[in-house]
């Protein structure tokens, strides 16, 4: 099977000090085109162990116009285990540029490859790189039911084995580990696992975007949205309009309308509290 997916140059997003390779949760979500918000929530729900976050993840700050922000520089094996379930072929295609750029840096380390992705023994994953493709799969298992979830984990390890013609895990080889990762996060539960759905059959043009979602009654609603349209939990939508800078452009005219219905809002809630109160 051909492989077609083109290489992004990720050189620019790869840092080095004092002989450690890095990138941040700013170059990250510079690159994969994502808010920095939503990579810090990655970052910060990460299912790993604590020895795994101290080690690969290091809290850091950055001023910007004035204002001092988080972020989170990381070490590959950091950046492989949370861009896992990135996917697509851009994603794939920024990943893969991204790894290339680690190794690059490496060479001008003068360090091994392999020393930027743990205690990798010799040409395989061995016992460092299962511990990422368990904690890959942990956190593919998560969105299934809980009754199903040990299930699918001996169906991955078995799949995995399969896929790469090995007899444990521990054995794949170390330059496979992306893929394997990649593998885990691509894999479909629809049919297997759980029921399949029906294809959504949509109605419009080239270039249209549409939300798909499922009412009480199970039915499926599909909305056409507007090109700068954002799927947000109201606390992303409330923090991206008001911090500077924020991931939202909001005009200055609408920022102060979005505050007068916000005080609105406020001394209505307070009235009705007072009632209730007296009551």
């Amino acid at each position: 099977m051909s492989n077609t997916t083109t290489v992004v140059d990720m050189r620019k997003f790869v840092e080095a000090r004092d002989g450690k390779a890095f990138t941040t949760t700013h170059q990250v979500a510079t690159a994969f085109g994502k808010l920095h918000n939503h990579v810090l929530a990655k970052v910060r729900a990460l299912d790993c162990s604590d020895q795994f976050l101290t080690d690969n993840f290091s809290s850091v700050q950055f001023e910007h116009r004035g204002n001092t922000y988080e972020a989170f520089e990381m070490s590959k094996d950091g950046f492989m285990f949370l861009v896992m379930g990135f996917t697509g072929a851009k994603a794939a295609a920024i990943k893969e540029g991204y790894i290339f750029a680690f190794n690059e840096m490496a060479n001008r380390l003068n360090l091994k490859a392999d020393v930027l992705v743990g205690d990798l023994v010799g040409s395989v994953i061995g016992s460092s790189g299962e511990v990422v493709l368990d904690r890959v799969i942990d956190q593919k298992a998560a969105a299934l039911p809980a009754p199903l979830r040990r299930s699918f984990k001996h169906t991955m390890k078995s799949r995995l084995r399969t896929r790469f013609n090995v007899q444990r895990t521990a054995l794949i080889p170390a330059e496979e580990l992306a893929n394997a990762c990649n593998f885990v996060a691509a894999y479909v539960f629809e049919g297997e696992f759980l029921p399949k759905r029906d294809q959504i059959q949509l109605v419009g043009g080239p270039q249209k975007r549409y939300l798909v979602s499922f009412d009480s009654k199970g039915d499926q609603v599909v909305e056409e949205v507007a090109d700068d349209a954002c799927v947000l939990s109201t606390r992303q939508l409330i923090k991206g309009m008001v911090m500077s800078p924020g991931d939202i452009p909001v005009s200055t005219p609408d920022m102060f309308e979005f505050l007068m219905a916000a005080v609105v809002n406020l001394r209505g809630r307070f009235e009705y509290m007072t009632r209730s109160a007296g009551k």
